[in-house]
């Protein structure tokens, strides 16, 4: 409760009604008797305001405190202090007082039965719900009057017995309010109660309709909305609150995977969090919901990497993948597995692409254009990171190797069967090839925990670029990198020509070369 919060207009101010006693121990600028502090607090943020108000209230007690002192030493031996704190106030002093308090008072004695039916009502919501926090801040501006209408009744109380000149309402002033309307909060809080549920899984539905995320991601994220919503055990985004969203986070770290390992906190801020996040924020956006309880809730701390070498192959890790991948042969089990293996490595080496950007190639995206035979990387055949195509020359040593003669008669995918089904889902059979692949190089010897076993070579092609001199501009066209300025991306335009010159750059991986070290 914020006892001295007050609110005039949209700024929050300090105030703090000086005990009657006090007053004249405590003077204003004029030399007049302070009844009241009241300190603009500049600014119109309620939650900034909570944090100032406790350094104003500790310097006011302290000057309480002094004026306390005053008072004991003024009082005479053995007087005992007025129990009524108005006892000392003038005439005067109680009109500016009354004046000051009345228009709160009045509000404050108006709004209780209302209130009462409001927050029946409102039992149930969820405490960041907007009725919710309304009612909230309702009570605790009540709560702040309720010395004010103690002492206002009683002071009216102790002149009715006296017959002092007063309020023409006389000791039953307050009466009279009880028959006032209800004010504005009490027709919002009523407004709120008839707003329909909304889907939380039909909110993310719409945000996946805008075009914000590829199949894949869609199918990833409505997973972990779906099991949000069984957690939670509705599917009312109005309903949903911070604490189901911290609740929830805390579950998912907790909870074991299914080989018994914690989930890493980058899974749980991607695939856990960002999916509530988005749909929330869409909600929002599209004035569906009032309230992203999402937002608010911290993401996990996601330790930094230690880095103990590079993140390039090494020319013996070079050696022992490429050499390895000339003897692949067939494999048993899939024709397709021993293609893989055959050319994916050698594919990322001279092209440094993404190695999904390699496996679900189709043989329809080797073509030859201006004279130059070019592989055709293009999200049509599933996924590219900047949903962009590109045309990267196919290099010499790949088309020696035999690369257009392993492609030349196939049709539909090179690396996967595309009759196995599964091509297009999230794990589709395009990234278990990489996975398979990943797999089979660490079997190689390649165990090092600080590479990856098949992202390396897109280090390591950008590390020979760097060395041979190539543009930096086809460098990252190559390899699907962003461009650094908005004028190379837009205005910029690469022909195969010029693209097949700089791949020339690129030197033959030698074999029996030793290693240097």
């Amino acid at each position: 409760m914020c006892t001295y919060l007050d609110q005039v207009g949209s700024t929050y101010y300090f105030r703090r009604v000086v005990p009657a006693e006090l007053q004249p121990f405590i003077r204003t600028v004029a030399g007049n008797p302070r009844t009241e502090f009241k300190v603009s607090l500049r600014t119109k943020d309620r939650e900034t305001a909570k944090r100032l108000l406790p350094d104003h209230v500790k310097q006011s007690d302290r000057v309480f405190d002094a004026a306390r002192a005053k008072l004991r030493q003024a009082a005479p031996s053995g007087a005992a202090t007025p129990a009524d704190p108005f006892a000392s106030m003038t005439l005067e002093q109680f009109h500016y007082w009354e004046q000051h308090n009345r228009e709160q008072l009045q509000a404050a004695i108006a709004e209780d039965t209302a209130m009462e039916d409001a927050e029946a009502w409102a039992t149930g919501l969820p405490p960041d719900h907007p009725a919710a926090i309304l009612l909230r801040e309702e009570r605790e501006r009540g709560d702040r009057y309720q010395l004010e209408a103690h002492r206002y009744r009683k002071r009216k109380r102790k002149d009715g017995a006296s017959g002092v000149a007063g309020d023409s309402q006389g000791g039953n002033a307050a009466s009279p309010l009880l028959s006032q309307p209800s004010p504005a909060i009490i027709s919002q809080v009523a407004a709120m109660s008839n707003l329909e549920p909304v889907s939380l899984t039909g909110l993310f539905g719409a945000y996946v309709e805008t075009g914000a995320l590829g199949a894949a991601g869609a199918k990833e994220w409505s997973t972990g909305i779906a099991k949000f919503v069984a957690f939670v055990g509705h599917d009312d985004a109005r309903r949903v609150t911070q604490a189901d969203v911290l609740r929830w986070r805390n579950h998912v770290r907790d909870e074991p995977q299914k080989n018994g390992k914690p989930r890493s906190p980058q899974r749980i801020n991607v695939g856990y969090l960002a999916p509530l996040r988005s749909a929330f924020k869409h909600g929002m956006s599209e004035m569906l919901i009032e309230h992203n309880p999402a937002a608010a809730v911290p993401k996990l701390h996601v330790p930094k990497a230690i880095k103990t070498r590079d993140r390039m192959f090494t020319k013996e890790e070079q050696r022992t993948i490429l050499r390895a991948a000339l003897d692949a042969g067939t494999d048993e089990r899939s024709a397709f597995r021993g293609l893989v293996r055959r050319w994916v490595p050698w594919l990322c080496a001279y092209t440094g692409a993404r190695v999904n950007e390699i496996t679900q190639l189709r043989a329809g995206d080797i073509q030859q254009m201006d004279g130059h035979w070019i592989i055709h990387i293009t999200p049509e055949a599933g996924n590219t990171k900047n949903k962009e195509f590109r045309n990267v020359p196919v290099h010499e040593h790949l088309i020696e190797q035999g690369f257009l003669a392993m492609v030349e008669g196939k049709k539909g995918p090179l690396f996967y069967d595309p009759n196995l089904g599964g091509a297009d889902s999230e794990r589709g059979q395009n990234k278990k090839a990489g996975e398979r692949l990943a797999a089979w190089v660490r079997s190689l010897g390649v165990t090092d925990k600080g590479i990856m076993p098949n992202h390396a070579w897109r280090h390591t092609f950008k590390s020979l670029a760097m060395e041979v001199g190539m543009d930096e501009r086809a460098a990252d066209y190559l390899q699907g990198h962003a461009s650094v300025a908005v004028s190379r991306k837009v205005y910029t335009h690469h022909t195969i020509g010029r693209l097949a010159e700089q791949m020339a750059l690129i030197p033959r991986y030698d074999l029996t070369e030793p290693d240097p070290r």
